[in-house]
């Protein structure tokens, strides 16, 4: 198996899930779509709502959105799209038994990830509750034995780029 034979990749905070599935149409972010469904949002929201948002969200609307990102999941599998997926899916991956790449930032990348979620319009308690428990949740991710491949991004580039050196840049952009 090659990377570009997995279908499913569990990505680091803040590399770009959501950018690359608003731009590649063969990619779909499961997380932005878990948001947009456990907070009740209209399906128009735009992606930079959606991170000035981000740690001032108020009370769920949907209660069962984790159910619900999995019957999406369960739906994309039988799909062509590559799924992207933030690392608190690992669960979902394993029960499954779903083969999946693991895409994870390196404590070089601290930084450059601060510097873009300011820059995406994140709220500072977002970033700080990231950034408190980044360091233990890069070295547990870089730990994670499950995963078939694994890269690690050291910040630079985003993931448009790491995915397409492996399935091409898209022929038809949204």
């Amino acid at each position: 198996m090659e990377i570009k034979d997995i279908r499913v990749f569990v990505c680091a905070p803040s590399i770009g899930k959501s950018y690359l599935a608003s731009i590649d149409d063969r990619f779909v972010d499961l997380d932005e779509e878990k948001t947009i469904y456990k907070y009740g949002y209209d399906k128009d929201i735009s992606r930079l709502k959606i991170e000035e948002l981000k740690g001032n969200h108020g009370k769920a609307k949907n209660n069962d959105s984790m159910q619900y990102i999995k019957d999406r999941f369960l739906e994309e599998l039988k799909g062509n799209k590559i799924i992207l997926l933030a690392p608190y899916f690992l669960d979902i991956l394993e029960e499954y038994n779903v083969p999946y790449c693991l895409i994870y930032a390196s404590l070089k990348a601290k930084s450059k990830l601060v510097e873009r979620m300011k820059n995406r319009g994140n709220q500072n308690n977002f970033i700080e509750r990231i950034m408190d428990s980044y360091d233990e949740f890069c070295k547990k991710i870089k730990l994670d034995n499950r995963s078939i491949f694994k890269i690690s991004w050291d910040g630079e580039g985003y993931l448009s780029d790491i995915l397409w050196a492996y399935f091409g840049k898209p022929v038809n952009k949204l």
